[in-house]
């Protein structure tokens, strides 16, 4: 009897010893991320710069495009498609009591809608100060001006708070008219800043 309990014993053992030598067996799975973020962009897609109140033809109005982003087929046979960041426009002859309307398109050829969230009228050189009078009107008077005399008037119609998605067209008007005040033989600056933002933004 005594030898049979000394065997159970040593298998009792043995299989201790095996649990000890393994470790138990185990596996994974991963899920991979690769995130492409969007694009947003705003561009100018047409424009038409006009004249009014020149009944002399004394004025003349050239631009030029800036910037280019891409091109785009918007289905318009009197556009080009074109798309530029910036368009520079230069007035010749400028005088008192006429007005310049510019009717530009903006659009955008990006994947993320963006929001117009507002605009931006001031003087690169500093010489004049911008100020809005309503949402859409406002005026410049040279800097300084304790009586704030107006040199230019300007107005804005449509386009702030206006949603784009990609190939999407906007129309809006910016026209800037000139007020007696304004000096002979002298160069004024103007620039119309359009601010945009992603569409869900606060």
């Amino acid at each position: 009897m005594k030898k049979i309990g000394l065997i159970a014993l040593a298998l009792v053992l043995g299989l201790g010893a095996l649990g000890v030598a393994y470790a138990p067996w185990t596996d994974e799975v991963y899920i991979e991320q690769v995130v492409e973020t969007g694009t947003l962009c705003l561009g100018i897609v047409h424009a038409d710069v006009r004249v009014r109140g020149d009944t002399k033809n004394i004025m003349t109005v050239e631009w030029e495009w800036e910037d280019f982003l891409g091109e785009k087929d918007y289905g318009n046979p009197d556009w080009d498609n074109e798309v530029y960041r910036r368009m520079l426009i230069t007035m010749h002859n400028a005088y008192p009591c006429v007005l310049v309307d510019t009717e530009f398109y903006v659009t955008t050829l990006c994947s993320v809608p963006l929001h117009i969230t507002g605009l931006n009228v001031y003087d690169p050189t500093g010489y004049l100060t911008h100020e809005w009078e309503t949402a859409s009107v406002g005026f410049f008077y040279v800097t300084g001006d304790e009586n704030k005399t107006h040199i230019i008037n300007t107005r804005i119609i449509n386009l702030v708070g206006t949603q784009l998605h990609e190939c999407d067209v906007d129309k809006a008007d910016f026209w800037v008219k000139f007020k007696q005040p304004m000096e002979q033989n002298r160069e004024y600056n103007i620039v119309l800043e359009v601010l945009a933002t992603q569409y869900n933004w606060p």
